[in-house]
């Protein structure tokens, strides 16, 4: 029998506790002192390999990366003697075999597999660069299914923006149409007549309501406030002194809504020609069964592109052949709304559809005309 106190390499002789058995076999006395080195205090040290039981446990302490052994590592050292004591018929060797891998496989202090001496070291891992790339277009395919939404949403914002505009532009038509109401109509005066023309002045403050600071100002197309639909971007450019029938807002592209061109300008015949005179509104346009086209989403580009000023557009009416505008050369509407677009009329209503054409419509008011010649200067 053997009573030594196994030594760990490198190290020096443990000093026994009385109060912790002493084994008398070569395995219990290794395990007892780890016990001890346990109770003793935390210790740093690497098992690198079990050859076998009967030969102890070697490099110890020439490890690269420490284990810490504490008492909590052999707290089952106790449950070991008690197995001990019970099985003293089987024998020795065979009962340290057990008891000692039931220990080491519990608190995976020397994980290895039944036959082999060589072990793996168990190690917290950081994110390899596979798991960060498969993590990374997770969260790029998330995003890509979300950015249609994300889009529609904001689309439904402008498209509802938009709407407001021209209701507010349809609201100020018809309290600057009123006499009573209006607190100022520029150069119309406050009698019971007024110009489309002078009334968009107001809208793009131009003219005798221009309020900006200089003769010439320069912003983005935003600063023209409900004159502006969301989705026309771009620079703008707006002058003193000039009225809207003679460019005093652009560049044309730029442009959001346009009014219907039969309020400013009818369709008037005189003997055998037609033409299309200047006229002055009436609040008749108010009190009319139906509902009158006022303004409308409008393409500025197109106009460009036609030499046409998009301030105003007319449709051809169905019933024409011959008219001015029935070529189709003053109509340029926009379907910048998904396809569709947006729509006032004087009663103050506000529509959004895919075709705004007096062909579709025929219960909209496109023919309606106020012709009332203005007085000359």
């Amino acid at each position: 029998m053997l009573d030594w106190p196994c030594p760990v390499e490198g190290s020096t002789e443990i000093a026994h506790n009385p109060q912790t058995p002493r084994s008398t076999t070569k395995e219990g006395q290794i395990l007892a002192n780890l016990f001890q080195i346990a109770q003793n205090g935390a210790f740093l040290g690497r098992i690198t390999s079990l050859r076998s039981l009967g030969s102890g446990i070697t490099d110890l302490g020439a490890a690269k990366r420490p284990t810490i052994l504490g008492p909590r590592l052999f707290e089952g050292t106790a449950r070991y003697q008690n197995f001990h004591a019970n099985n003293e018929s089987e024998p020795a060797h065979r009962v340290h075999s057990i008891q000692l891998q039931r220990e080491m496989t519990q608190h995976e202090i020397l994980p290895f597999s039944i036959g082999k001496s060589q072990r793996r070291l168990r190690c917290q891992r950081a994110f390899t660069l596979i798991e960060l790339l498969v993590t990374l277009s997770i969260i790029a395919i998330l995003l890509s299914l979300l950015a249609p939404g994300i889009s529609a949403v904001r689309a439904r914002a402008r498209k509802f923006e938009c709407k407001m505009n021209l209701r507010s532009i349809a609201f100020d038509f018809a309290m600057f149409a009123d006499p009573v109401l209006s607190d100022n109509r520029g150069d119309d005066g406050m009698g019971s007549t007024f110009s489309l023309d002078t009334f968009q002045e107001s809208q793009y403050r131009v003219d005798e309501f221009w309020d900006r600071d200089g003769v010439l100002f320069q912003g983005e197309a935003a600063d023209l406030g409900v004159m502006n639909c969301p989705d026309v971007t771009g620079d703008i450019t707006a002058r003193d002194n000039v009225p809207c029938r003679s460019g005093a807002v652009g560049p044309y592209r730029n442009i959001s809504y346009g009014f219907n061109f039969r309020l400013q300008a009818p369709e008037v015949r005189t003997g055998n020609m037609w033409g299309t005179p200047s006229s002055l509104l009436t609040t008749k346009i108010l009190e009319t069964t139906g509902m009158v086209p006022l303004a409308f989403d409008i393409n500025g580009l197109i106009a460009e592109n036609q030499d046409q000023i998009p301030y105003y557009a007319a449709p051809p009416l169905p019933s024409q052949s011959d008219q001015p505008y029935s070529d189709g050369h003053a109509w340029f509407p926009s379907k910048r709304h998904n396809g569709k677009t947006q729509i006032a009329f004087a009663g103050g209503e506000v529509l959004c559809s895919p075709d705004i054409s007096p062909k579709n419509n025929p219960e909209w008011r496109w023919d309606f005309q106020d012709y009332n010649k203005p007085p000359r200067k």
